[in-house]
């Protein structure tokens, strides 16, 4: 439920914050806090991945207050470090070196020479835009849910020269997701869960290393030097538009999925 008129404790409010910017669940126990036993059970592994990222807080007591009423100023203190950096108008910025996230809420941003520690989020908020990175490393996740084509009728995100580990491409408006690698781009893994163009044109041992999809329902289009594909998820489409792919694996779990080549 929303319970709009309740009041917003601490625990809700990292939980709510947390899967809002996608994080997953992270197993065990939170060691670092005298109450931490008192994190109710469906707040427990959002919590416990939001410190690990540095997201949320507790006090100097050693105590995270789960239960207790959140202040304004609490509230802005989290809003902060989860948004990190905030790219909000056009243009051409080179960061450097930069501690925590990045967000880019606009489109026509070009993103370049930078290195990041936490995670880089391309929002819904860039529409069809233009959004190009080059020479960019990542060290936690690169989020991309910008939409459809840009108005030059190209990928509406262009990876030149970038570096994660992970990738996730999800649209929480379920519209198509295009994105474009190039270069020596080097992501290890790109998880789909909506609707996604992707294109590969980087060199065999760089790229998109690994695809999966992991969204029930949604369609994948393909082109370029494709490396390995996964189909996970029931009730998926998987098409290769034009180009190669060297690996492409339907999961037992896949079930009524359709590849087309």
């Amino acid at each position: 439920t929303a319970s709009p008129n309740d009041t917003l404790t601490r625990e809700t409010a990292a939980t709510i914050l947390g899967r809002n910017m996608m994080l997953q669940e992270s197993a065990g126990e939170i060691l670092g806090f005298t109450d931490a036993r008192d994190i109710s059970s469906w707040a427990r592994g959002t919590i416990k991945s939001s410190l690990e990222h540095y997201l949320v807080s507790g006090y100097d007591d050693g105590t995270f207050r789960p239960q207790k009423d959140l202040t304004w100023g609490e509230m802005a203190s989290m809003l902060t470090s989860i948004v990190g950096t905030p790219l909000q108008e056009a243009g051409d910025y080179a960061l450097g070196g930069v501690f925590g996230n990045v967000t880019i809420t606009a489109p026509g941003v070009t993103l370049r020479d930078s290195i990041i520690s936490g995670d880089l989020y391309i929002t819904g908020g860039v529409g069809l835009g233009d959004v190009k990175l080059e020479n960019v490393t990542v060290l936690g996740r690169i989020i991309v849910s910008g939409t459809g084509e840009s108005e030059k009728g190209d990928a509406s995100v262009l990876l030149r020269n970038v570096t994660a580990q992970e990738m996730l491409v999800d649209n929480m408006r379920d519209k198509m997701v295009t994105v474009r690698a190039e270069g020596l781009t080097e992501i290890g893994r790109t998880s789909v869960r909506t609707n996604a163009y992707l294109e590969d044109n980087t060199p065999d041992e760089n790229g998109l290393r690994l695809i999966t999809v992991d969204g029930s329902g949604c369609r994948l289009d393909l082109a370029g030097r494709v490396k390995e594909v996964v189909a996970q998820a029931p009730m998926t489409t998987v098409q290769v538009a034009k180009g190669t792919v060297q690996r492409l694996t339907v999961d037992e779990t896949a079930t009524n999925s359709t590849v087309q080549i």
